[in-house]
C-alpha cells in the first residue's frame, strides 16, 4: 500500500513536471511585461485581478494545514522507525543554520557600522485594494497540522497498519489533485501581486535608497544558499543549476506574494524535482518553511546595525549581541509566515538588546517591509537548498547506521 502511494505521487510529479518545464519562462514573462500593461490597465481592472490573487491565496491558505498533515503524516509513516531521529536531527540543522547566518549577519553588520542610512516612508496613497475580499476560515493552524502529522505518521502505524496504509493512499491522491491544481492556476496568483507591486511602486523605492545595503544583504544570503546546495550535490555546478531553475516557480511565486506559508505548496512541487528521496524532502518544506529564514536572518542583523549607526547609537556590547543572536534562535520557532511577520517578533528583542527605540523600531519594520519580496524568495530559495542538506544529512547517515 505504501508503494501504491508512492507511486501515485510520482506518477503526479511526472505530469506536473511537463507543465512545471515551462512555468518559469511563464513567470518570468509575467513578471516583466506586468510593469508595462499596469500603466495601460484602469484601476478597478487592477483591483479585480489583486482580488483573484487574494482569493486562490485564501483558498490554499484552508488547505494548507490538510496538505500538511498529509505530507508528514507520510512521511514519518515511512520512517515511523526513525522518525524520532531524523526529526531530532532535522531541528538541529534548522538551528544550526539559522545561528550561522544570524552571526554572519551581526559580523558584517559591524564591519559596515559606520555606514549611515536613509529612511523614506512608501506613500499610503498609491496603495493598491482588492477589489473583493475573499475570507476563509482558519480550521487548524498550520504548526498544530505539522505536529499532529508527526505524531499520527508515528503512532499509527504501530496500532493500525492496515488503516495507516488505506488513508496514506486517499492522502497521496488529494495531494497530487492539490499540487495539480495549483500548478495550472500559479499564473493567476502571481499577476495580481505583481500588479499590486508595480501600482504602489514599493520595489523602485526600495531600489532607489537601499540598493547598496542590501546588494550586501543579498550578495551575502546567496553565497551562504550556493555553499548549501554545493554540501547538498556534492560540488556538481550543472546539478546546481538545475537544482536553482526548478526553484524558479516557487521563488517567482514568494516574490510577488511576500508569503513563504502561501508559496508552500509551490516549493513542495519544486523541491520534488531536486532531491532523490522525494517523500522526504517534501516533508521537509512544511517543517523548515516558517522557523528557517536566511533572508530574514541576514537583512533584519544587518539592518539593525546599520539603524544604529543611522541614528547614532553606540554600538552595543558583545554580550548584548550574543544575547541577541541566542534570543533570535528562539523567536524563530514562533514567526508566522505572513509579511512582517519575522520583523514584527524581533522587534522587542531588538528593544532589549540593541537599544532599539520607538523610531527605529519603525523604520526597519518600514524598510523590511519594502523589502519583503526579496527577502521572501531568498527564505524559499534557502528552504529548497534546506531541503537537500536534510536528506543527505539524515536519510544517508540514518541508511549508514
Amino acid at each position: 500500500m505504501l508503494t501504491s502511494a508512492a507511486s501515485i505521487q510520482e506518477t503526479a510529479f511526472n505530469v506536473s513536471t511537463m507543465k512545471a518545464g515551462k512555468m518559469p519562462f511563464l513567470l518570468l514573462l509575467i513578471m516583466l511585461a506586468t510593469p508595462f500593461l499596469e500603466p495601460a490597465m484602469c484601476v478597478p481592472a487592477q483591483r479585480f485581478f489583486l482580488g483573484i490573487s487574494l482569493a486562490i491565496n485564501e483558498i490554499i491558505l484552508f488547505f494548507l494545514p490538510v496538505v500538511v498533515f498529509m505530507l508528514l503524516f507520510e512521511a514519518c509513516m515511512r520512517f515511523s522507525q526513525s522518525a524520532p531521529r531524523i526529526i531530532a536531527r532535522t531541528l538541529l540543522l534548522i538551528c544550526l543554520s539559522n545561528a550561522i547566518t544570524t552571526s554572519i549577519g551581526s559580523c558584517i553588520g559591524l564591519l559596515s557600522y559606520r555606514a549611515p542610512m536613509a529612511f523614506i516612508a512608501p506613500s499610503a496613497a498609491h496603495e493598491l485594494l482588492p477589489l473583493f475580499n475573499l475570507q476563509m476560515p482558519m480550521i487548524i493552524r498550520n504548526d498544530l497540522a505539522l505536529l499532529c502529522g508527526i505524531s499520527a505518521g508515528i503512532l499509527l502505524p504501530r496500532y493500525l497498519p492496515t488503516f495507516s496504509s488505506r488513508a496514506n493512499k486517499v492522502f497521496a491522491q488529494f495531494n497530487a489533485k492539490i499540487f495539480r491544481i495549483i500548478l495550472h492556476i500559479l499564473p493567476a496568483f502571481i499577476f495580481g501581486f505583481t500588479l499590486k507591486i508595480c501600482h504602489e511602486g514599493s520595489l523602485i523605492i526600495f531600489l532607489r535608497n537601499y540598493i547598496s545595503l542590501f546588494g550586501i544583504i543579498i550578495t551575502a544570503s546567496l553565497l551562504y544558499i550556493f555553499l548549501l546546495y554545493t554540501f547538498a550535490i556534492g560540488g556538481n555546478m550543472g546539478a546546481l543549476l538545475q537544482c536553482v531553475k526548478n526553484m524558479i516557480p516557487a521563488v517567482s511565486c514568494a516574490f510577488c506574494t511576500m508569503s513563504s506559508t502561501a508559496t508552500m505548496p509551490i516549493t513542495i512541487d519544486c523541491v520534488s524535482r531536486n532531491g532523490r528521496d522525494k517523500m522526504f524532502v517534501r516533508s521537509m518544506v512544511p517543517m523548515s518553511t516558517n522557523v528557517h529564514l536566511i533572508g530574514n536572518n541576514f537583512t533584519i542583523a544587518i539592518l539593525a546595525f546599520a539603524i544604529l549607526a543611522g541614528y547614532q547609537v553606540p554600538c552595543p556590547s558583545a554580550l548584548s549581541i550574543g544575547s541577541f543572536i541566542a534570543c533570535a534562535l528562539v523567536a524563530k520557532f514562533s514567526v508566522v509566515g505572513v509579511p512582517g511577520g519575522s520583523i514584527f517578533v524581533m522587534l522587542p528583542i531588538l528593544e532589549r538588546y540593541l537599544h532599539f527605540e520607538g523610531e527605529m523600531c519603525s523604520t526597519i519594520f518600514t524598510v523590511n517591509m519594502l523589502a519583503c519580496p526579496i527577502i521572501t524568495a531568498i527564505n524559499v530559495l534557502g528552504n529548497g537548498a534546506f531541503a537537500l542538506v536534510a536528506e543527505r544529512f539524515c536519510i544517508q547517515r540514518n541508511s549508514h547506521q
